[in-house]
């Protein structure tokens, strides 16, 4: 008995450990106009992967008990992985989905021009193509929000952008 709760024990301060300083998803997608435009650190198991054609690029739908969110992350990842990540916050209107796919191109081209792989005009014209892709794959899942990974700062602790 007593090694069940020694075990017990040490399962719930792993898991407090993993949970400190993440933002609960659930509440994220409960007050989405709060979040949206902002950095935070989230944490969770990656519960779905698709790949986006010719990018290096994965939509990973992370899980946390309180609910899920679609992440844009170049990271490639497994099914069942757990992770705690900095992602920014993009809004995606369903109901006016041109404007949205517009804003989400913008957000898309500043992440690919400051990797500083393409030019800006090549990163532009990506960045169209993936909203457009990324704008069916939200639909499809009704999602109203998208995390996009970022990278953290090795001056900056994660989670202190918000």
């Amino acid at each position: 008995m007593k090694k069940i709760l020694l075990i017990l024990m040490i399962l719930f301060c792993a898991a407090a450990i993993f949970a400190e300083g993440t933002m609960e998803i659930g509440e994220i997608t409960a007050q989405p106009r709060k979040y949206v435009g902002k950095s935070l650190l989230i944490g969770g198991e990656v519960t779905k992967i698709s790949a986006i054609p010719f990018t290096d690029y994965q939509i990973q739908t992370v899980y946390d008990r309180t609910g899920t969110l679609a992440v844009l992350s170049p990271n490639a990842r497994t099914i069942g992985e757990t992770l705690s990540i900095e992602v920014g916050i993009v809004g995606f209107n369903t109901e006016n989905i041109e404007d949205s796919t517009r804003r989400l191109a913008d957000e898309l081209s500043e992440l690919l021009k400051m990797e500083g792989i393409l030019s800006p005009q090549d990163a532009e014209n990506l960045a169209r193509g993936m909203a457009l892709v990324l704008s069916r794959v939200l639909q499809a899942m009704d999602a109203s929000l998208l995390g996009i990974e970022e990278e953290v700062k090795q001056d900056e602790p994660p989670g202190t952008s918000i």
